[in-house]
């Protein structure tokens, strides 16, 4: 069922297509090893190559077991198998610096491997933890739509999400039911990190209010992504009304400005920002 579930979105989405070279992000956790046993079971089906890409982020104790694993599991399958590990690890900001080596390493294996897809295992869960974070810590409208189904990863690239529209009950429950072998990050638990604690003190209570806060989420998020493309549009044609650009300089017509709506003005004022930087009107 679940597997029917995720080839329904792959398919709703165009997200993987025949042909195609996919590199999947597994991490050993039941996320990503759940991933990766349904994109083998969908692989020959639709029509595209899978290959594993894992950093040891040489976090845990158990980072090392968890490569040797990995690299086992895709020799026994047939799978071609690329990892990298995370030497110079820093003392702060790690889970943010882990993330850009992380993609940095999937990025450059996509290039010289030849693949044009990036899979990752991001689920339900992780948007409603994602666009919490966003909103406690930007409270930014389009920032605040959290994780999207697939993305621009580079030139002719992209980066897809083919278990976004699955819980994380679903998934273990899937892991349970298919004896799939995965490793716990101990790390989910602490509370010093802030995505665990939404994770496990606000993100329970709101499944409490309403068991379709997962689903309501998921569907913001893509309203969101959907207004942000309008708005975008509309911005560039703002711009163009209100801003003559030079060599060294742009000049703004005021009179104009004060012509558009308040909401008109409201997001000309955040392009303009966004380009030129801070300016006043």
């Amino acid at each position: 069922m679940l597997t029917w579930q995720v080839e329904k979105f792959i398919k709703e989405k165009e997200l993987l297509q025949e042909n195609e070279r996919v590199l999947v992000g597994v991490s050993t956790g039941v996320d990503s090893m759940v991933l990766l046993h349904i994109l083998e079971t969908l692989q020959k089906k639709i029509g595209f190559d899978i290959g594993v890409a894992h950093v040891n982020h040489k976090l845990r104790t158990a980072s090392d077991e968890e490569e040797i694993y990995l690299k086992n599991y895709c020799q026994k399958h047939n799978l071609p198998f690329y990892s990298t590990r995370w030497e110079d690890v820093p003392t702060t900001g790690v889970e943010e610096k882990a993330r850009l080596f992380r993609y940095n390493f999937f990025k450059e294996t996509m290039t010289t491997q030849n693949y044009q897809v990036l899979a990752t295992a991001h689920h339900k869960d992780d948007q409603i933890e994602t666009m919490i974070m966003k909103m406690v810590r930007e409270g930014n409208l389009f920032s605040a739509k959290g994780i999207v189904a697939d993305q621009s990863f580079g030139t002719n690239k992209k980066l897809v999400r083919p278990l976004l529209q699955i819980t994380k009950e679903e998934i273990l429950n899937y892991s349970k039911n298919e004896g799939i072998f995965y490793f716990e990050d101990q790390t989910n638990a602490l509370l010093d990190v802030q995505r665990n604690r939404i994770r496990h003190q606000v993100i329970p209570f709101l499944k409490e209010e309403n068991s379709q806060t997962l689903s309501h989420f998921q569907q913001l998020s893509e309203q969101i992504n959907a207004a942000e493309k309008i708005i975008t549009e509309e911005q560039k044609k703002w711009y163009q009304a209100l801003v003559q650009e030079k060599y060294y300089a742009f000049e703004i017509d005021v009179d104009k400005y004060f012509t558009f709506s308040q909401t008109q003005q409201f997001f000309s004022y955040r392009n303009l920002q966004k380009k030129h930087g801070s300016i006043m009107i």
